[in-house]
């Protein structure tokens, strides 16, 4: 689909909606800030298993992903997602390029990257993204996943998401 949901009349969502798999209902009921959360899991475990780094440094990115663990992204889900592809970093780095610098969250990206077609190529080109979002899917249908929480505030401040990004 080459349309945003958002741009679509009623009638169009409606149609849509209907035809949607189940892999896509499920995608399209991730909150956007777990969606994020997903993608900086893997481009922090792209930055661990391709860059040379401090000792200090690479302790910052694990308590980050130590982190992460809360209401929506169990440890198994933590444990599924695969590194970002060289292809993904460049799509991540090309929208956080939007960001304006005076920016420190990156509103402009935050937009972009959950958005229902951005997000789906990342998942075209991870798939342990999709497979961690089934993963969450069945933990909530079978009700295995009681809530969990992990305060944020205990995590390093790496960047506008947690998270320093470089070229």
């Amino acid at each position: 689909m080459n349309v945003d949901p958002a741009d679509m009349t009623e009638d169009q969502r409606s149609a849509w909606l209907a035809s949607l798999t189940t892999d896509e209902l499920a995608v399209l009921h991730v909150p956007c800030g777990s969606k994020l959360t997903l993608l900086f899991i893997a481009y922090i475990k792209y930055i661990l298993t391709t860059q040379t780094m401090t000792t200090g440094h690479r302790l910052r990115f694990l308590e980050w992903i130590n982190n992460a663990v809360d209401v929506y992204i169990t440890p198994e889900i933590l444990a599924a997602i695969e590194p970002m592809s060289e292809t993904e970093v460049k799509m991540l780095l090309e929208v956080r390029s939007l960001d304006r610098e005076d920016d420190k969250i990156g509103l402009a990206s935050f937009k972009v990257l959950p958005s229902w077609m951005v997000f789906n190529h990342f998942l075209s080109l991870n798939p342990s993204l999709l497979g961690a979002i089934k993963m969450r899917r069945s933990a909530c249908e079978n009700d295995t996943n009681p809530i969990r929480y992990s305060p944020a505030a205990s995590a390093p401040a790496l960047g506008g998401y947690g998270v320093e990004l470089g070229g």
